[in-house]
């Protein structure tokens, strides 16, 4: 993922035992209305590397009511994966510990059935916003 976002992004990377605890990537985009030039930021953070337990174990620990989601964490490859829509990755690309019947209730959601695409950006929103 990191030559990925090397290639394509200014990329600041922060390791801890050689784990990637931070990412921030930058790149600059021209307004195309008034040519004006703009810097956009997104930082990634581990917060399994940051925190004593894993945000699924801390929700649970403090009684929070919004769980934490499931998320394909290997299915990017290449820059083309983040415009990706269709069906929903394979349990291959999830955790290995990710519990069959979670991804079963989102497979669910994205059945042919339902004819909704599973979207890479609007999940990784949803997954980075709920996550935050």
């Amino acid at each position: 993922m990191l030559k990925v976002f090397n290639k394509n992004y200014k990329c600041k990377t922060i390791f801890k035992d050689n784990r990637a605890i931070k990412i921030t990537l930058t790149k600059e985009v021209v307004n195309e209305k008034n040519k004006k030039t703009n810097t956009k930021i997104l930082t990634i953070k581990d917060s399994l590397m940051l925190l004593p337990l894993s945000l699924d174990k801390l929700i649970k620990s403090f009684n929070i009511s919004t769980p934490k989601l499931i998320f394909p964490y290997y299915f990017i490859k290449s820059i083309e994966d983040f415009n990706y829509s269709g069906d929903i990755p394979d349990k291959f690309y999830f955790l290995v510990d990710t519990d069959l019947k979670d991804y079963l209730c989102l497979s669910e959601n994205y059945s042919p059935k339902k004819e909704k695409p599973w979207v890479f950006k609007l999940e990784n929103s949803k997954y980075m916003f709920n996550d935050v």
